[in-house]
């Protein structure tokens, strides 16, 4: 089924690969060129998910496309950006703490219970570190709510959160007395109990490497969590994992933290459009750590 209706008019023109594109939640692109369009092709797909959106258009309009006269008129990305950024920072820049709850309407604090939610609400999930295999019974995943998988009794690692609903919230995971590698090295997000919507396992750390930034994507419909979906960030598009002898648990300098970036998508219980994990996909070469350590920092004058 499609992830969701696209007009023509809301998809961006990428010059580089030639294509129209739209975010994905997986963390890419959906792509659709020119010559599909047409041909009457509808479908744009995202080359690291199964996902797909239906393009809504006029094919006629392509039959005699031209660079100039044919390409829909798109916001500037650059402005975009800009305007996200300053959003963003602004947003932090109000923080008391990172993990401070705002003043939810719904009083669910249960991981593995389920709720239809609303903008502002808290939504609870959970994060787990683990070994692969530890998140599979019979090589089907579970979620670590599934009292079948034992997590509690082999988990080095459990960790609850409340972000508010759409909301781009900045978790983090303090491994200064936690080494990730030695629970397992994967990582699984988790919430909900009829859907039981949990991630696939994406890797931490090994004995070598740990990466530390992440984004967590949560979609609904009308309110009820369906799905999450896991990505490890590369900042500006090369800093994957660093080095463990690095880290400031091992006398280095490097801050070694897991930082999940938590995004929504999808639509609440009132049918409002949820479109954080918008924001978050045109935030991908900045570190939301580091915009929050600058508004620390101008706010305490470096002192905390």
């Amino acid at each position: 089924m499609s992830y969701n209706d696209v007009e023509i008019k809301d998809i961006e023109w990428n010059e580089e690969i030639q294509a129209y594109t739209y975010p994905c939640p997986c963390g890419d692109l959906f792509q659709i060129t020119k010559e599909d369009l047409r041909l009457g092709e509808e479908i744009a797909n995202c080359p690291s998910c199964s996902l797909y959106i239906t393009v809504i258009y006029n094919m006629e309009d392509f039959q005699n496309d031209t660079k100039t006269n044919n390409e829909p008129k798109t916001r500037s990305l650059r402005m975009v950006k800009l305007t996200i950024l300053r959003k963003i920072t602004a947003a932090i820049m109000m923080m008391v703490n990172v993990l401070s709850e705002a003043s939810h309407n719904n009083v669910l604090y249960s991981l593995c219970s389920d709720t239809q939610i609303s903008k502002g609400d808290g939504f609870p999930v959970g994060v787990a570190i683990s070994s692969k295999e530890a998140f599979f019974l019979d090589q089907v995943q579970l979620s670590p709510c599934d009292s079948r998988l034992g997590l509690a009794a082999k988990m080095d690692q459990l960790v609850p959160y409340r972000p508010e609903v759409d909301e781009i919230s900045l978790l983090s995971m303090n491994t200064s007395t936690f080494k990730p590698s030695e629970a397992g090295g994967y990582m699984v997000g988790f919430a909900g109990s009829k859907y039981a919507a949990r991630s696939y396992p994406v890797k931490v750390a090994d004995g070598s490497n740990t990466i530390t930034d992440f984004t967590l994507v949560m979609e609904f419909q009308k309110g009820l969590l369906q799905k999450l979906t896991s990505s490890s960030v590369c900042l500006n598009g090369t800093d994957c994992a660093v080095t463990i002898a690095k880290c400031r648990a091992r006398g280095g300098e490097a801050n070694c933290n897991i930082r999940i970036q938590v995004a929504f998508s999808g639509t609440d219980k009132n049918l409002e459009s949820l479109n954080s994990w918008y924001e978050v996909n045109n935030l991908r070469q900045y570190s939301l750590t580091e915009l929050y350590a600058n508004a620390v920092n101008s706010l305490s004058g470096g002192l905390l």
